[in-house]
């Protein structure tokens, strides 16, 4: 028979190792959901891409010594919220200046203002949008430089604080009639098309399509803007250009070097655009046998996902067709571990 003493020091050992162990499952239940950042993922954070083969088989796939990055983790960052009040707050400037009219006729994913010569779309949820100012129709006179017409697109874009000054660009040149036709040299009357190039915290935004940039301004000859494709999520954007310390993400695991390598020799990075080396756009219905990748880029997608602007890897390289042609392609892998 126990003592009442020696029944009293077990009833305390009972208790004290009970509250000891209580402790323990509580800090290893705060570790099952406190992790480190880098491990977290986001979630549905893998992006997904617009092909641009209607037929996707499974091509032979090469690349050399691709430059694969040095770091280890990368951040996603949370767009800010795009209701009806704020896009509308957002570009009241835009449209009061083009005297535009909110059109509620029809209920579409997007907000749209018109007039009798132009239109305004802007995607509900991201904020994304297409602007067409002016019917194509050239005019005589002389036709206004290169230099002068990317000032003009320049100047409207910073207006509206939708791009820095100082981005990047590449032109190309349109020729107009009753569409606007790619033409390789710029001759009398043509329009001129920039595509910008614009950067967050010094990485690359790519487009979510065959554009060469995420923001294209196209001037009509006499200098008039005529048309704006802007893929980025402006609301974001503009915020970023204006204090971009604001601006901040979660870090995130990025694939290592074996995990792009086996992720690029099983198919998985997807084909956004392909051109002839003679500069047409290839059609998308052709396929593709081979595949070399020959450069990679970390950056990240201008093409929110789930509200989220994540990190992307863009290859490019060229592709053998089931038809001899050659293509210059660009595809993109998306770059958070799994």
């Amino acid at each position: 028979m126990l003592h009442f003493n020696q029944m009293i020091t077990k009833k305390k050992l009972f208790i004290i190792s009970g509250a000891f162990l209580g402790f323990v499952l509580i800090l290893f239940l705060i570790s099952l959901t406190s992790t480190n950042k880098s491990d977290q993922k986001p979630a549905q954070s893998q992006p997904s891409f617009q092909p641009f083969f209607i037929d996707t088989p499974q091509p032979e796939i090469s690349f050399q010594d691709l430059a694969k990055p040095q770091e280890k983790t990368l951040a996603a960052y949370q767009l800010p919220p795009a209701n009806q009040e704020n896009l509308t707050s957002f570009f009241t400037p835009i449209v009061d200046d083009l005297k535009l009219k909110l059109d509620t006729s029809v209920e579409t994913d997007y907000f749209t203002w018109n007039n009798e010569n132009g239109y305004l779309m802007v995607n509900k949820n991201t904020g994304q949008f297409v602007l067409k100012i002016q019917p194509p129709t050239p005019r005589g006179g002389i036709d206004i430089n290169e230099t002068d017409a990317l000032t003009v697109a320049k100047n409207w874009l910073v207006k509206y604080q939708l791009m820095d000054p100082e981005t990047e660009y590449l032109v190309s040149y349109l020729e107009p009639g009753d569409e606007l036709q790619p033409t390789p040299t710029k001759t009398p009357g043509n329009f001129y098309q920039f595509h910008f190039l614009p950067r967050l915290n010094n990485y690359p935004l790519f487009p979510g399509n065959y554009e060469p940039g995420p923001v294209s301004v196209i001037i009509t000859n006499q200098g008039e803007v005529f048309y704006i494709n802007y893929q980025l999520p402006p609301l974001f954007y503009a915020q970023y250009l204006k204090q971009p310390q604001s601006v901040t993400g979660k870090d995130y695991k990025l694939k290592t070097t074996v995990q792009i390598d086996t992720a690029i020799n099983n198919n998985q990075a997807v084909i956004i655009s392909s051109q002839l080396e003679s500069g047409e756009w290839q059609t998308s219905t052709a396929k593709v046998k081979q595949v070399n990748y020959q450069k990679s880029v970390l950056g990240y997608s201008a093409e929110p996902q789930n509200n989220l602007i994540i990190p992307v890897l863009q290859l490019r390289g060229t592709a053998l067709l089931d038809d001899g042609e050659t293509t210059q392609i660009t595809a993109y892998l998306p770059a958070l571990a799994e």
